[in-house]
């Protein structure tokens, strides 16, 4: 699968190996009384009770599970994409200056441009927020944002992570990156920024940011400690 990134190029992202199986038809694995334990093509395994598959009839031949969509994604995907994202998050978080020290290898794979931690959130209380990829991020760090938000902190060389706040009240809390002391510097506003610089910046940032039309990949935590294993390796 080809992923569009910020900067016109593309990058291949091996759809069978990040993103769970569509495919409702499981091997069964084993079974017992209760239950029957199946696999399906990404080798994830889950356990159904016979009286569910029993009471929505579903099918079974030659050693394999045919579940609904329904059952599918209940048994399968949700319960292994919410582990994988907790995972993700709580990984992320534990080394997310260590990450964004590393961007040229994030931009690289596909697999590593995608991650999308909740860390990388932006919004207002009156339009809601919105969610971003790393790779994306990373790409808009060449690019720049004028209004006051940002012009004071733009000669140290600071680069928007984050914005959240409020344009009724003026409250602005925000996230630089520092690529010189390779650090985020978190900024809550004792002074009141001006409604139209907060939201100038917010719009500006939504509008470099919030428009991915690429997939969410599904074993983020697995991609993010293959990321690790390289910076390691790198450093």
């Amino acid at each position: 699968m080809d992923i569009q990134v910020i900067n016109g190029k593309s990058l291949i992202l091996d759809e069978r190996k990040w993103i769970i199986s569509k495919n409702p038809t499981c091997q069964i694995n084993s079974q017992n009384d209760h239950s029957i334990e199946i696999i399906n093509e990404n080798g994830i395994k889950a356990e159904v009770p016979k009286e569910i598959i029993s009471v929505n009839k579903v099918q079974a031949s030659d050693n394999q599970l045919f579940l609904t969509e329904s059952l599918y994604n209940r048994f399968i995907v949700e319960p292994e994409r919410a582990q994988s994202f907790k995972k993700f998050n709580e990984l992320f978080l534990q080394n997310k200056e260590r990450i964004l020290s590393n961007s040229e290898l994030i931009l690289s794979k596909a697999e590593y441009y995608l991650l999308k931690p909740d860390f990388l959130t932006s919004g207002s209380s009156q339009g809601g927020v919105f969610n971003y990829c790393l790779g994306d991020l990373l790409s808009t760090f060449k690019l720049e944002y004028t209004d006051q938000t940002e012009a004071k902190y733009k000669k140290e060389g600071l680069k928007l992570v984050s914005i959240k706040g409020s344009s009724l009240s003026g409250s602005c809390f925000t996230v630089y990156w520092s690529k010189k002391n390779q650090k985020l510097l978190n900024i809550n506003s004792l002074d009141k920024v001006t409604t139209s610089s907060f939201t100038d910046t917010l719009q500006k940032l939504k509008n470099n940011l919030g428009k991915n039309q690429n997939p969410k990949i599904d074993f983020q935590h697995v991609a993010l400690e293959q990321l690790l294993k390289e910076i390691g390796k790198k450093n």
